[in-house]
C-alpha cells in the first residue's frame, strides 16, 4: 500500500483560498473606486471654484468700466432701453482745457451705448461722426463681455441700476452650465448743463 504524505496546515503554513482572495480584491476595488471619486469630486470643486474666480473677475471689470463712464454721465441725457443704456458724457470739445463752450453750457461727446449683442455685452461709440454700423474707427465697437444671457438697466433717483446675467461654463463631467445674477446701483453725476 502507498501511503500519501499530507502536510498538516498549521500557522504560517497555511495559504489562501479562492473566497479569501475574491474577498480582498473585492474590497480593494471599492476601495480604488471610492478613491478615484472623491478625486474627481474635488477636481470638480476646484474647476467650480475657478469658474467663480473669472467669472466675479469679468463681472468686476464690466462693472468698473461702466460705473467711470455712467458716474461722469449727467442724468438729464441718459437714455435707457430694457437693456440698452446711451448716454454722453462732459468732454472738452473745442480744446479751451475746460468742459464749457463760450456761452457756458456744458460740452458733451459723442452717444456711448451699452447694449446686448446675442451674447455680448457691447460698448458703441460713434467716434468719427458716420453710424457705428459702418465704423472703421477702432475702438468705436467693444466687446466687453461674453456669455451675457440677460441685460437690464432701470432708472433710479440716483442713477441707474444694470442687472446682469452671465453663464458659468459647465464643469467638464456632464453638469449643466449656470447663470448668475449681478445688480449693482451706479450713480450718475449732479452736472447740469445744456447739451
Amino acid at each position: 500500500m502507498i501511503k500519501i504524505h499530507r502536510p498538516s496546515r498549521t500557522g504560517n503554513d497555511r495559504g489562501s483560498t479562492l473566497l479569501e482572495i475574491i474577498l480582498v480584491a473585492g474590497i480593494a476595488s471599492m476601495l480604488g473606486l471610492l478613491v478615484t471619486r472623491m478625486t474627481i469630486l474635488s477636481f470638480d470643486l476646484w474647476r467650480e471654484g475657478e469658474g467663480r474666480m473669472q467669472l466675479q473677475e469679468r463681472v468686476e471689470q464690466v462693472l468698473k468700466r461702466l460705473s467711470r463712464e455712467v458716474r461722469q454721465a449727467d442724468k438729464t441725457n441718459l437714455t435707457i432701453s430694457g437693456s440698452s443704456l446711451s448716454f454722453r458724457i462732459p468732454q472738452d470739445l473745442d480744446g479751451d482745457g475746460t468742459i464749457l463752450d463760450t456761452d457756458g453750457a456744458t460740452e458733451f461727446g459723442a452717444d456711448i451705448t451699452y447694449t446686448l449683442t446675442g451674447e455680448y455685452l457691447v460698448r458703441q461709440q460713434d467716434l468719427d461722426g458716420d453710424s457705428v454700423a459702418e465704423s472703421t474707427v477702432p475702438g468705436e465697437i467693444a466687446i466687453l463681455a461674453s456669455g451675457v444671457s440677460g441685460l437690464e438697466f432701470q432708472a433710479q433717483t440716483i442713477g441707474v441700476q444694470v442687472t446682469l446675467t452671465l453663464q458659468v461654463r459647465p464643469l467638464p463631467t456632464g453638469a449643466s452650465s449656470r447663470e448668475e445674477t449681478v445688480t449693482a446701483l451706479i450713480a450718475t453725476g449732479n452736472r447740469s448743463g445744456g447739451s
